[in-house]
């Protein structure tokens, strides 16, 4: 079991992040136009994705703007929001925002997101939400980068994600 914490209080979940060297666990999840966003409509693109609790926990949102500004910088990846706040939300987050180099999607459909990428918070008053973590996936489907955010309250560090993607 890994645990998280959000001011002081603990977030469990009971499995483990994709090892890198994986394949990616497949996925369907929402767009912001409430479409299908499917891990086969980014095949041949590398993704770095900012699993996150809630655009309305304020570390949350803090981490959206950040990863805009690095995807503003990084042309060459997909940088992928995603929780299960309503997508439409998340689209008037980024639009009221500026974000304009992420994409947001949700698992509000498929909560087998949570769980084929070992997310799922399952105590507490966010069972059923996922623990914050930062993926990379390679263009191959690979996963290259794989982090559980452990402290919701504190800096997330995409260097280490980006690098993963790099060719070596």
């Amino acid at each position: 079991m890994s645990t998280v914490f959000y001011r002081g209080e603990p977030l469990n979940t009971s499995r483990e992040l994709p090892f890198v060297g994986d394949t990616a666990p497949f996925f369907t999840l929402a767009d912001k136009n409430i479409a299908d966003l499917s891990l086969d409509d980014l095949n041949g693109k590398n993704i770095i994705l900012n699993i996150f609790l809630s655009i309305h926990i304020p570390e949350c949102a803090q981490s959206i703007r950040d990863f805009n500004l690095i995807a503003a910088k990084n042309s060459n990846i997909i940088f992928l929001c995603v929780s299960a706040d309503l997508p439409l939300s998340m689209r008037e987050f980024c639009e009221r925002e500026g974000l304009d180099y992420i994409q947001t999607a949700s698992f509000f459909r498929n909560t087998n997101f949570t769980d084929d990428y070992g997310v799922s918070i399952d105590s507490g008053a966010f069972r059923g939400l996922s623990t914050p973590a930062i993926i990379s996936i390679n263009n191959n489907q690979e996963i290259c980068y794989s982090k559980r955010v452990t402290n919701i309250e504190a800096f997330y560090n995409y260097h280490d994600a980006i690098t993963s993607l790099k060719p070596r």
